[in-house]
């Protein structure tokens, strides 16, 4: 995918089926206490190939008691920078539930100056549906959390990024 081309709002697993090498996918799973779901051992069970996971609880304002605010511009792009991710990415999110909580990532992409995100529709679910490769190996505690400890150590300093948002 060139850097130029346009990228949809939403994308089927048909689309970006073919397109996965070329992406970066992000699982931004998340789940209400009611739901008894755990989004990281979701994630470490298995993912969409390349997948890797963004904490929209991890990614987020540490100075409130509110879930999921915005993060600074400087931990965004922090927790960017630790993905690889760079202004010209194009970056696919989805979600275990289908369309739950991958909206709310795409917006807060969008909110920081990422034009180039799109989420899946069905998310995990329509690629599963579509008998498409899991990548079940073993995630680390690492993949885990390299964005939120990026996020929350710019959230507490004035690093330097390669990603600008």
């Amino acid at each position: 995918m060139t850097t130029h081309e346009p990228l949809p709002a939403v994308v089927t697993v048909d689309w970006l089926k073919d397109r996965v090498p070329d992406v970066k996918l992000l699982d931004t799973s998340w789940y209400l206490p009611p739901m008894g779901r755990d989004a990281r051992q979701e994630f470490a069970a298995a993912r969409i190939p390349g997948a890797q996971f963004w904490d929209i609880d991890g990614v987020c304002d540490p100075s409130t008691d509110l879930p999921h605010m915005l993060p600074s511009e400087a931990a965004f792009a922090a927790a960017a920078d630790a993905l690889g991710i760079s202004n010209e990415d194009a970056v696919v999110v989805y979600d275990g539930m289908g369309v739950f909580a991958a909206p709310r990532a795409w917006w807060t992409w969008r909110v920081l100056g990422h034009s180039r995100v799109a989420v899946l529709e069905g998310g995990l679910p329509a690629w599963k549906a579509a008998g498409l490769a899991l990548d079940e190996a073993a995630a680390s505690s690492d993949t885990l959390t390299a964005a939120t400890a990026a996020a929350r150590a710019a959230s507490s300093s004035s690093g330097n990024t390669k990603y600008k948002a």
